[in-house]
Order: C-alpha cells, then sequence, then structure tokens
C-alpha cells in the first residue's frame, strides 16, 4: 500500500485520505507559483528520459540548465534567495515579454536531429 511506497522511496508524502484533496491543492498552488518556463522543461526532459538511455537523458540535461540560468525567473528566484523573500516568478525567458511556452527544440534527442 501507500506506506510501503513511501518506505521504498517511491512517493514523497502519504495523506490520509481525508487531506488528501487540501494537500493536493496546495501542491498544485505551489506549483504553480513556481518558475513555469523551467518546470515546462523539466516535463521535456522526463518525457524524453523515457524514451532514451542515461547517457542521453545527462547530454540533454546542461543544455537545459543553461537555458533555465537565462530566464528572468532564475534571476528572480536568487535576487529573492540573497533577500530573503518569496519569488515572483513570471514565466518568461528573458523578462522581455516572451510569453509562457518553452522552446525545447535545442533538448531534442540524437536519434530525432537525423
Amino acid at each position: 500500500g501507500a506506506d510501503e511506497a513511501y518506505r521504498l522511496g517511491m512517493v514523497s508524502k502519504v495523506a490520509p485520505h481525508e487531506e488528501l484533496m487540501e494537500m493536493t491543492l496546495e501542491l498544485a498552488h505551489r506549483i504553480a507559483d513556481g518558475p513555469t518556463y523551467s518546470m515546462a522543461m523539466i516535463k521535456r526532459l522526463v518525457q524524453k528520459s523515457l524514451h532514451t538511455d542515461l547517457e542521453e537523458s545527462l547530454r540533454l540535461a546542461g543544455p537545459a540548465q543553461n537555458i533555465a540560468r537565462r530566464t528572468a525567473d532564475h534571476k528572480e528566484g536568487v535576487r529573492a534567495f540573497v533577500e530573503k523573500r518569496q519569488p515572483r516568478y513570471i514565466g518568461r525567458w528573458d523578462g522581455f515579454g516572451r510569453g509562457l511556452s518553452c522552446d525545447c527544440s535545442i533538448l531534442e534527442t540524437k536519434e530525432s536531429q537525423q
């Protein structure tokens, strides 16, 4: 059951049924308030990792980290940490109006580039 999954590290938290919806909504709000551009890249990498080996997954992680470091959200996260406040993420690549979508073409696998 759930306790066994927790013990094995398959899940990070176990909630009583009556608290499940509240805890789920709290997590959803935390994710929604996070750095959406970077999370879109993470989602893309996780999807790709299902069809690639470890070496290819690690090869794709480097460019993703370089992209994430150049986002307005990364700058805001660092600034908020230094100022000891909660970050206010905007979900932008460069802070100059580019939208929430993640152009993850740089994260294509070797097979999809051939």
